[in-house]
């Protein structure tokens, strides 16, 4: 498993972010403000199968 921390290092909090997975790990290839937007930009990249996941806000968990 990848440390998401170092993989999301880039990516701008509140963000979502298209990872492409290979057999040599996983790597941002595009990200933007909506899910949307992140995933047209995963398509431009070449990625069109990408696996979303979202930035959180905060930096430190939020405990509800």
């Amino acid at each position: 498993m990848e440390n998401f921390t170092e993989l999301l290092k880039d990516v701008p909090p509140g963000h979502w972010a298209a990872l492409s997975h290979t057999e040599t790990g996983q790597r941002v290839v595009a990200h933007a403000v909506t899910l949307h937007d992140a995933m047209e930009a995963a398509k431009a990249a070449g990625e069109l199968n990408p696996v979303m996941t979202g930035k959180p806000l905060a930096e430190r968990p939020l405990i509800l």
